[in-house]
């Protein structure tokens, strides 16, 4: 109970009911949103995990990479 929802100052607000009121069906869908998004990674800490090895990892046409994946220009 370090991350996520357990320590966002938005669900923090949500729930003191200070400034909004939410039903509990709200809460719950914030709760549930913030929980859905916080997992996403930047670019620097997925390249940090180094590549996974595993038995029959040469066996995909497409090895999964992620400390040596390519590099992808983006707009």
């Amino acid at each position: 109970m370090t991350t996520l929802s357990f320590k966002s100052p938005l669900i923090e607000l949500a729930m003191s009911g200070r400034h909004v009121e939410f039903d509990p069906v709200s809460q719950r869908r914030l709760i549930a949103r913030v929980d859905a998004i916080a997992p996403y990674r930047g670019e620097d800490e997925i390249r940090a995990i180094p590549d996974p090895e595993f038995e029959g990892i040469e066996d995909p046409a497409i090895r999964p990479r992620t400390r040596k994946a390519p590099h992808v220009p983006r707009p």
